[in-house]
């Protein structure tokens, strides 16, 4: 019976799926449009960003996988910017 009564529901759903998306709208304009909205928060780059205690861990989590496993999680470039960022 819940497998009947969800095969019904779900087809009128689909049905309706236009009309539906139409009353939406109407009824929520400010969500749809929350996508268009410009996020400028003036931050800094990524590691400059990073305190202390979080770029020591990622420093020390590269160093033991390069010594450790012998792969890179960063590529070269990369973990030398995050050696050097204060």
């Amino acid at each position: 019976m819940p497998l009947y009564l969800t095969f019904w529901l779900l087809l009128v759903l689909l049905i309706l799926r236009g009309l539906i998306y139409k009353i939406f709208l109407k009824m929520c304009r400010d969500y749809v449009r929350i996508g268009d909205t410009k996020v400028d928060e003036n931050l800094d780059n990524y590691f400059n960003n990073l305190d202390d205690s979080d770029r020591n861990w990622s420093i020390k989590e590269e160093e033991n996988a390069r010594n450790t496993l012998k792969m890179k999680i960063l590529d070269d470039e990369t973990f030398q910017r995050l050696k050097s960022t204060k």
